[in-house]
């Protein structure tokens, strides 16, 4: 099933004017957020799409010529949409090299980029640190991109600031996005990895990023009173994933990643029966695990969505096992739109299938 954006699909209704809206993974990361945000993007205007990224998550799109691209510091939304204020917030944490590749490699006009003088950035000694055999990166399986080890020095304020960087320099301004929304602008926040990764998370220290991953966090960070907040839409898969495991050359474990919900069991590819999955960033195969409901409901309760979507569908290869799950996420939070991953250019509103559509299969 192929479908065009521009003309089968009406917006979400993320932009709402005088209001800051949120998407966010629910989960462990991984999720399509990246498709949630070029969908938005191509369907609703955005006057201000804000990130809080770091170079260890990639959100991949489709752009308007077909061609796979991915974000790792620009916001999706921003860069499909090249009228969109594009900015990197003080919770940011930036490679500075990689961020001007990823501008010129998607065509941005710089002039509408900018970053808060704030924002954190990652320099060699970064990730040396993290990429030293035995550093605590390792052990927990992390991307090791230098991210902690950056926002550490700048808590222990030690660290260089964007401010003080020459290459990011030019692009520094502290917006005032509350003050864009006194005017009755839109904006989109894109929050990087997932939920349960939060540092702050009650799953599962020390297997965790180094910051929280939460609506309030990204308020947070954007410098944006809650009460500014417009809709959030959450993303979660079918069959949630951890990024894989740190490998010696024997293939024994030396940096574990984590655990999956109790409720929820660790599958292999093989057993989904797909193709492995690889992380964006690392290139690692994916860990992938059944469908967690206390993980989907502790989201919800601390997210509080707006809209979710529920990505991957294909996965699922009986259609009974797709409404048996929709069935039972209902009661907590009723899905609003369905992802036929893993290309990220197909999403459908479940507004358009029917209890016997359902029953009769649906064709990815």
């Amino acid at each position: 099933m192929q479908i065009d954006f521009k003309s089968d699909f009406s917006p979400i209704g993320l932009a709402v004017p005088g209001k800051i809206s949120v998407i966010i993974d629910g989960q462990f990361g991984s999720c399509g957020k990246g498709l949630a945000a070029s969908y938005a993007g191509m369907t609703e205007h955005f006057d201000i799409v804000v990130t809080t990224c770091s170079p260890n998550a990639g959100h991949s799109f489709i752009d308007s010529e077909g061609r796979k691209r991915v974000c790792r510091h620009l916001p999706v939304a921003g860069a499909l949409n090249k009228r969109s204020t594009k900015y990197l917030c003080a919770g940011s944490i930036i490679d500075p090299d990689l961020l001007l590749r990823e501008i010129e490699d998607l065509e941005i006009d710089p002039t509408t980029v900018f970053v808060s003088p704030r924002a954190a950035v990652i320099e060699a000694e970064d990730v040396v640190l993290e990429t030293t055999p035995g550093s605590p990166a390792e052990r927990i399986a992390s991307t090791q991109k230098g991210t902690g080890a950056a926002l550490a020095r700048k808590v222990m304020r030690e660290g260089m600031l964007a401010e003080h960087h020459p290459k990011l320099r030019p692009f520094c301004r502290n917006i005032d996005i509350m003050h864009y929304l006194d005017e009755g602008l839109t904006a989109l926040i894109e929050v990087p990895q997932g939920f349960d990764l939060g540092i702050n998370s009650v799953f599962r220290y020390p297997f965790v990023t180094s910051r929280d991953i939460s609506v309030a966090s990204a308020l947070s960070d954007a410098l944006v009173h809650p009460s500014y907040l417009g809709r959030t839409l959450m993303c979660v898969r079918t069959y949630p994933i951890r990024v894989g495991h740190i490998l010696d050359g024997d293939g024994s474990v030396r940096g574990e990643s984590g655990p999956f919900w109790e409720d929820s069991r660790e599958i292999s590819w093989d057993e989904l029966g797909v193709e492995p999955e690889r992380t964006t960033v690392t290139g690692r195969i994916r860990r992938v695990a059944t469908f967690s409901l206390r993980q989907y409901e502790n989201a919800v309760r601390h997210l509080l969505p707006d809209f979710v979507f529920l990505n991957f569908a294909n996965y699922m290869k009986d259609p009974s096992e797709l409404k048996s799950l929709l069935d039972a996420l209902e009661p907590i939070q009723p899905v609003t739109h369905l992802g036929f991953g893993p290309a990220p250019d197909q999403l459908v509103s479940v507004e358009f299938y029917d209890a016997n559509q359902l029953a009769r299969g649906i064709d990815p």
